[in-house]
């Protein structure tokens, strides 16, 4: 690779050596498989009467996604309705978006969405409601 404008040579993109304050410093380039990143999700299952409620917190991107996916694959297809509670989620982003879309398409057309501060802008900006079920905390766990 050639060296370009605020480029040096032999550095990748997301590591390497830094300059800082004059100073030179190693950064570290967190691994998708690494721990950093599975501390950022956490799915807890329970169930609700025939359905399963799935209380997911942290951080729903590309390298948490398909864990969720996962989680929902196994457990979805024994429930009544599958309930996805992101009411505590942190951060949604496009890959999240797509594994919840999966998981309505490919494991249980019986599916409810919990919106939360974390996920309502996303879902806002691609319009989601109007191919996900998306539904209030109290909506769907009540009906």
């Amino acid at each position: 690779m050639q060296a370009g404008p605020g480029r040096r040579p032999g550095l990748k993109a997301g590591g390497g050596d830094r300059q800082r304050g004059g100073a030179r410093r190693r950064t570290r380039t967190a691994e998708p498989d690494g721990p950093e990143f599975r501390r950022s999700l956490k799915i807890a299952a329970r169930r609700l009467g025939n359905s399963i409620l799935l209380d997911v917190q942290g951080e729903l991107d590309v390298a948490t996604a398909p864990r969720l996916f996962e989680v929902a694959a196994r457990l979805g297809p024994a429930a009544d309705v599958l309930i996805v509670d992101l009411t505590e989620l942190a951060f949604i982003d496009s890959s999240g978006l797509a594994a919840l879309d999966r998981i309505h398409r490919e494991v249980t057309r019986r599916m409810r969405i919990l919106s939360g501060h974390g996920s309502d802008q996303l879902f806002a900006i691609t319009n989601a409601g109007s191919w996900l079920p998306i539904a209030t905390k109290v909506s769907a766990r009540t009906g």
